[in-house]
Formats: C-alpha cells, structure tokens, sequence
C-alpha cells in the first residue's frame, strides 16, 4: 500500500460506524425494549392466572359450604315440622290417655329437640 492510497476520511469513517456499532452494542435495542416488555406482560399474566385459580378453589369451598348450609337447613325444616307434629300427639295423649303413650311421645320430642339443637349449632 502507498502513501497515495492511504485516504484520511476513509479512515475515519471506518472508525465512526465502528464507534456508533459499538453503542448499539451497549444500548439496549428495541427488540430488548420489546422483549423486556413481553416478559413482564408474561410475568403479570402468569401472576393474574395463579389469582385466578386461588379464587377458582375459594369459590369450590364456598359451594360446598353453601351444600351443606343448604342440607342442614332441610334438616332442621323437617325437625321442626316432625318436632310441631309430635307436640301435637304429646298434647292429644295428654287429653286422651287412650290415643297415645305420653312418654314415648315425650323421648321422640326430646330426641327431636337435640337434633334439633345439633342442627342449627352446624
């Protein structure tokens, strides 16, 4: 190579886009800005499904307390009404000794009751 091919500008503009590639380098991209987003947009979904799926499970469990409210309260329903009718015997055997035995009716009310009693403490 000769001293009459060595052109100054060229080299310089060599050593400017070498400059400029090696900040490029160093900044960040906008495909890094766009991954970064796509990542936190992941982060935040995968955050937002495991919510999901707690609240999911919550609700199963408020179903099923909501079934058993729902069959404790058919229960005590039918207590009552077995508990109003046995009163009813238990008063016409009181009347009437001839229709009835008091106290079986009397054990069968009691019986009732703590049913009764149980039922509605659950």
């Amino acid at each position: 190579m000769s001293d009459s091919e060595v052109n100054p500008h060229d080299d310089m503009q060599i050593v400017d886009e070498l400059i400029e590639s090696s900040r490029q380098d160093q900044t960040p991209s906008k495909d890094d800005a766009a991954r970064e987003q796509i990542e936190n947009i992941d982060n935040e979904i995968e955050t937002h499904e495991d919510r999901l799926l707690q609240l999911k499970e919550h609700l199963k469990g408020y179903h099923n307390m909501k079934e058993k409210y729902d069959n404790l309260l058919r229960e005590v329903e039918n207590l009552e009404a077995e508990k109003h009718s046995l009163a009813k015997q238990l008063e016409q055997a009181q009347v009437d000794p001839t229709k009835g035995c008091s106290v079986t009716i009397k054990k069968q009310l009691d019986r009732i009751k703590s049913s009764l009693e149980r039922a509605r403490s659950e």
